[in-house]
């Protein structure tokens, strides 16, 4: 779970939330806008962010970005992943 830059958290763990408050503790200079909850209705939009954030924090892609700036990413990254796995188990049915 992570906190906003307001240290509020997101309404819940789940995958939608999330990527619902991502802009929210991005770093300045990241490529990620806003998800409003109505692009997030379906499983395939929900999985198109998911990938989109999960390619903006990759360890590769941030590795020449500050040390402050990799350890947001890696969290994101973890928690994003975590959220994922709790998604396809619960929402999609899969093992």
């Amino acid at each position: 779970m992570w906190k906003t830059k307001d240290g509020k958290e997101p309404g819940g763990t789940g995958i939608r939330n999330l990527l619902m408050s991502l802009h929210q503790i991005m770093w300045p200079d990241s490529k990620w806008k806003e998800v409003p909850l109505s692009q997030l209705i379906t499983p395939q939009a929900v999985k198109k962010f998911y990938v989109k954030g999960i390619r903006e924090t990759h360890p590769d892609r941030v590795s020449n970005l500050p040390a402050e700036t990799r350890l947001i990413a890696e969290k994101i990254f973890e928690t994003l992943n975590n959220a994922w796995k709790e998604h396809e188990t619960k929402e999609l049915g899969k093992k």
